[in-house]
């Protein structure tokens, strides 16, 4: 784990402590199996985005599993897109699949809420992705305009 993630998981751990919710309070539709991103048709074509930051990081989620990592990419916020490389983006999310197996299922385990000591709206959405061989925390940090300033992944609790 690089000093980066390690600093940025441990900010998000501590806000984490003040908004986690109790996985019994979240809704049906907050849990689901791997497949076509919220915005998509059944055809496949984009027909519009997701508007919450859930949902986008819902989006986000499926898009790495299903290989369309420049959809993907397309969810970061505007001035980090010429930043973030594809590549990167490619390589951690095929050694996270490499290690574990196959993405089988994810959930919101926290709601986007406000992150304190940044610029901005920032705020934060926690995944919990099951693969096949083990679970991980997805933490997708948003800007005020709902688009992924980063992401990390940590081991679940």
């Amino acid at each position: 784990m690089t000093m980066k993630t390690s600093i940025l998981v441990a900010l998000i751990s501590s806000s984490l402590a003040a908004i986690a919710l109790p996985a019994t309070a979240l809704a049906a539709n907050t849990q689901g199996s791997v497949g076509a991103p919220a915005g998509a048709a059944q055809s496949g074509l984009l027909i519009a985005q997701a508007s919450t930051p859930e949902a986008i990081a819902m989006d986000f989620v499926n898009y790495l599993s299903s290989g369309d990592y420049n959809a993907a990419l397309s969810l970061y916020d505007s001035s980090l897109r010429p930043v973030v490389k594809l590549d990167s983006l490619i390589s951690n999310w095929e050694d996270l699949t490499n290690e574990l197996g196959a993405l089988q299922n994810v959930s919101i385990r926290s709601r986007a809420a406000s992150l304190d000591n940044t610029p901005g709206d920032s705020s934060l959405v926690v995944l919990t992705c099951e693969f096949e061989g083990g679970r991980r925390d997805l933490f997708v940090v948003f800007s005020e305009n709902n688009e992924i300033v980063e992401y990390s992944v940590a081991e679940s609790p």
